[in-house]
């Protein structure tokens, strides 16, 4: 017996607790407490205490793979390929380095060019810390991982509204299956309204940069961009770990690893279709449950604050109570009763209580405007979609710059 093993024990008894737990522990083995015999017994507790140790010591390594750069999440290159960190080539080689064009009377704009100069920074800041590049001989794929933390947790204004506008970008941009590597579905990306996708289909797929990507339960996203073959990508994509991948999501992903059933390559391509089909299909409805949802919650929030916008302290119960939509359902939402300041607008209905976030805040309610205002989505410059932020305007391609 372990020294870990008898401390529990002793603590366990000496808390007056354990002939409430074998009791039980009875129950759960389905035996009656008479019939559950003492060895039985000590058995349960000692599962319980290696599950324990190992839930302590699974959360200790997750806690040091995500301290290490994104990239280190990626694998040593393929046998005859070399392996490299992003830098200025790969900027000007994936175009992530294109300048936008603006109007003769911005160019020259110190703010804007400032602005832009720091969103071109944090870009390429962030491809370096979260991808490597693969080469050989002409060839190569930038693989990218990037994790969040926050996924599926909601927000202020998480859940819903972000549900809903993911659904509208999902319908509107292009995209068609790749591949399964080890149970995971890549999909190749055309980005919104198809910008991205080739003109010339004959052309040298390591001269035409395309894109794809992956997501793993939406917490990790792995996304590619690449001129190369399409089975030069696959050998690349093919010895990423994705049972450590998996570790480290919230929810694991059934069904993906290296135990994955292999799906021969000409077959892949089908089978990734069906499921990007199916994948995309189930996000637009879910994007159309959530609007119906919402436009009720806000027939609610109106109805109770009778067309007047609520105060901000009001508006924060309010939408903590809407992230709360698809589950059990919610008690009215409650805050400290205060008239909407003249300087208000006064109205009704949906768009005029989200106008309330933006209205402006009087003096007196200026300290609980930052704990009440809603966090803002972070957006990628590259591997979050196919879209990047230059300064003030989005721009859409596969290089995902």
């Amino acid at each position: 017996m372990s020294k870990g093993f008898l401390v529990a024990f002793v603590c366990l008894a000496g808390a007056g607790t354990v002939s409430v737990d074998y009791v039980n522990q009875a129950k759960r083995a389905g035996s009656s407490p008479g019939a559950f015999g003492a060895d039985a017994y000590m058995t349960s507790i000692s599962a319980r205490y290696f599950d324990y140790r190992r839930t302590i010591e699974d959360d200790a390594k997750r806690s040091a793979l995500l301290q290490q750069k994104r990239r280190e999440l990626l694998p040593e290159a393929p046998e005859g390929w070399a392996r490299h960190v992003w830098g200025e080539a790969d900027e000007s080689l994936f175009g992530t380095d294109r300048k936008v064009a603006l109007p003769d009377d911005l160019k020259d704009e110190p703010t804007l060019t400032a602005l832009m100069e720091m969103d071109r920074k944090m870009g390429q800041k962030l491809r370096t810390d979260q991808s490597y590049v693969y080469e050989k001989e002409g060839e190569s794929v930038a693989v990218l991982i990037h994790y969040d933390r926050t996924a599926g947790k909601g927000g202020m204004l998480g859940g819903p509204f972000l549900s809903l506008v993911n659904g509208n970008i999902e319908a509107f941009s292009g995209k068609t299956g790749f591949a399964v590597v080890q149970g995971v579905t890549f999909r190749r990306d055309f980005g919104v309204m198809n910008f991205g996708q080739d003109e010339a289909t004959d052309a040298d797929p390591a001269t035409v940069t395309r894109a794809f990507s992956a997501n793993l339960n939406n917490q990790i996203r792995v996304a590619v961009t690449a001129r190369a073959r399409d089975e030069a990508i696959f050998e690349v994509l093919s010895v990423i770990d994705f049972d450590q991948l998996n570790f480290l999501l919230d929810v694991p992903v059934e069904g993906i690893g290296a135990a994955a059933p292999t799906i021969p390559w000409e077959s892949q391509k089908a089978e990734a279709d069906a499921r990007v089909a199916a994948d995309s299909a189930a996000q637009v409805q879910d994007a159309i449950d959530q609007n119906q949802k919402l436009l009720e919650w806000a027939k609610e929030v109106a109805e109770r604050h009778k067309g007047k916008l609520p105060t901000e302290a009001e508006y924060a119960a309010e939408v903590t109570q809407m992230n709360q939509i698809g589950g059990e359902a919610a008690a009215p939402a409650t805050a400290p009763v205060e008239e909407a300041s003249d300087q208000q607008e006064q109205g009704g209905g949906f768009l005029s209580i989200v106008n309330g976030l933006f209205a402006k805040v009087s003096s007196d309610d200026t300290a609980g405007a930052d704990q009440a205002a809603p966090a803002k989505p972070t957006v990628g410059s590259f591997g979050s979609g196919n879209c990047t932020m230059q300064g003030a305007i989005k721009r859409c391609s596969t290089s995902g710059g």
